[in-house]
């Protein structure tokens, strides 16, 4: 018997200007919810989310890690087992990457690459988050 809580997948995709987009596969995601992160905004909910995947030599990709100037949207998703539709849905309007690290090893092939995030005007399984 299979266990349906199993994750089978996690995906990103992120898009610049609603005019190019790429969908990352990750190995690995985590996420927070983060009230009143700046003082400046009203009420603010923001998602810290985390993840690792497979370093891409990937122009769009590299240009979201650096915060080139574009808006920068996408959504994260989760998928369990046997089921179609992601379990988890993180639709996000803005996105500023905080971090980038990527491992190598001598005379293995992993070389995870890990990054976080702040995602904001977040919607979470379609529920609006402000």
């Amino acid at each position: 018997m299979q266990d349906s809580n199993v994750v089978s997948k996690i995906e990103l995709i992120i898009r610049k200007d609603n005019n190019a987009e790429k969908k990352v596969v990750l190995s690995q995601c985590d996420y927070n919810f983060n009230k009143d992160f700046y003082s400046e905004e009203k009420n603010p909910i923001d998602i810290n989310f985390s993840g690792t995947t497979k370093m891409m030599n990937d122009s769009l990709f590299i240009e979201w890690l650096a915060n080139t100037e574009a808006e920068w949207s996408g959504s994260a998703k989760v998928f369990h087992r046997d089921q179609e539709e992601a379990s988890i849905s993180l639709e996000f309007d803005k996105s500023f990457v905080v971090s980038f690290s990527q491992s190598f090893s001598e005379y293995n092939s992993h070389n995870d690459a890990y990054f976080t995030v702040i995602l904001k005007g977040v919607s979470f399984n379609n529920i609006k988050l402000n």
